[in-house]
């Protein structure tokens, strides 16, 4: 696809190509077949990636999904690279002053990408002065069965692929506990909702749930309502997609269970062993590799980001730490997936762009969601809240990003902060500061790719 994309587009642009051609690649390139990837390789560009995406794929090289993939695409982009100054893909967007990687390249260059999230951001955060051309893939979202497109910036700037589907509301029914006839997958296996065991865990939208009739599987059980239309679809398609990787330690719903209406009430899941976030970020580290869990932690999401999908409610609840610092994620069919939106999510980690009357309607970006791992990630460090610190104790406001502002920047503080939170965060590594700064006071945003750097996980 992406081979055939470039070819026809060579055909109309002869003089471009005589020129020099750059094609700067995304992580979510790896979508790419390799086959594709060798006879793109076999058009002579010069192949250059920024330094958080070169990070991203060497994560990558670990993925059981796309180390062929990331391994091929880095072969080619370390024979380039090294011939051009550092930078990062966030540059390019409109935030940074003077977009500083307008003009890294000579010649003609062409962004390409193997994901709709990523070029949707891509295309409505680049910069003005940023000019060339971006590969865009099929609106089916594949990378290996439909068309891809190759549009002049000048173009396509600002404009969207995606094509948002409206979750449908629940239907409300009986308590699950009291339903006596359930069928499991559309099929003739029926079993009680009388028969199910509450575990005690849960939100608050479902509890957990075990059944003699569907041993070694957690059940998900809706409070008080079914899902239908769209929100029904996009569990189904949710099924799907962990079907294809059933390895990950992700909470994908496996079998669906429908009421008498045809609704789904209910759906199991693989256990997801551990503990929460929230309760390492009260007790602390000890016995555990901080930095094994972040790496895991970072390869999940961007697997899953290259998989078309967004976690969306990236919170201490949906996290979950095992003894041997095994990552996992729970509450699944709240994740983004394709042109469902993912729902709700926990003020704390919801970015100030998204409003919740838009939650069951909009598509949200993967910047919001790098937003959101950089709360999780200040927790983790810090033990703290990045907004309750300057809370005076008569202030009975429940803070989120739209009413409050981060009290510290790299080299200064707000009055109301203690004197060992101060202390604490002037004993970090400045870069640390600077990119939590960054991201908390809205000035650009920072990639998974750039913490991986930051952090020291990947070089």
């Amino acid at each position: 696809m992406l081979f055939e994309c470039l070819k026809k587009w060579e055909m109309l642009h002869t003089t471009e190509k005589a020129a020099g051609i750059q094609l700067v690649l995304h992580t979510s390139c790896v979508n790419y077949t390799c086959e594709d990837l060798k006879r793109t390789a076999e058009l002579g560009y010069e192949w250059v990636a920024p330094d958080d995406v070169c990070r991203e794929l060497r994560l990558l090289r670990s993925s059981r999904i796309y180390r062929n993939q990331a391994k091929m695409l880095l072969d080619r982009i370390n024979r380039y690279n090294s011939k051009y100054r550092p930078w990062n893909m966030t540059q390019l967007y409109k935030k940074t002053t003077g977009s500083a990687a307008s003009g890294l390249y000579p010649g003609t260059v062409i962004y390409a990408f193997g994901d709709l999230n990523f070029s949707d951001e891509f295309l409505e955060c680049v910069s003005k002065e940023v000019n060339g051309y971006v590969v865009i893939p099929s609106i089916n979202w594949s990378c290996v069965a439909g068309q891809a497109s190759i549009i002049k910036l000048e173009v396509a700037r600002e404009y969207s692929v995606r094509q948002s589907i409206t979750l449908s509301k629940s239907r409300a029914r009986p308590r699950l506990l009291e339903m006596e006839r359930l069928s499991v997958n559309d099929s003739s296996l029926y079993i009680s909702g009388r028969n199910m065991k509450m575990t005690g865990k849960g939100g608050s939208n479902a509890n957990i749930y075990t059944s003699p009739e569907l041993p070694e599987k957690m059940i998900k059980g809706f409070k008080g309502f079914s899902l239908i239309g769209t929100q029904k679809a996009k569990v189904k398609i949710l099924r799907e997609f962990g079907k294809r990787v059933p390895f990950l330690r992700t909470a994908f719903p496996i079998d669906l269970i429908y009421d008498e209406s045809g609704n789904i009430a209910a759906f199991t899941m693989k256990e997801i062993g551990g503990k929460l976030l929230r309760e390492f970020i009260l007790n602390g580290w000890e016995e555990h590799d901080l930095e094994k869990i972040l790496k895991r932690l970072m390869l999940l999401i961007i697997e899953l980001h290259c998989m078309h999908v967004l976690v969306n409610d990236l919170s201490f609840n949906n996290v979950l730490i095992d003894s041997d610092d095994r990552v996992g994620l729970v509450d699944c069919d709240s994740f983004q997936v394709l042109n469902y939106p993912g729902g709700g999510m926990t003020p704390l980690y919801q970015h100030p762009e998204i409003k919740e009357t838009d939650y069951d309607m909009l598509l949200r970006q993967p910047r919001h969601e790098a937003f959101a791992f950089a709360v999780l990630l200040y927790q983790m460090i810090f033990y703290a809240e990045p907004l309750s610190q300057q809370q005076a104790p008569e202030d009975e406001r429940n803070l989120n990003w739209s009413n409050s502002e981060f009290p510290f920047d790299t080299f200064t503080f707000s009055p109301n902060t203690n004197t060992e939170t101060r202390k604490n965060w002037l004993d970090m590594d400045v870069r640390i500061r600077s990119a939590f700064s960054d991201e908390f006071h809205f000035r650009r945003e920072v990639t998974l790719g750039e913490w991986l750097g930051i952090l020291g996980i990947v070089p």
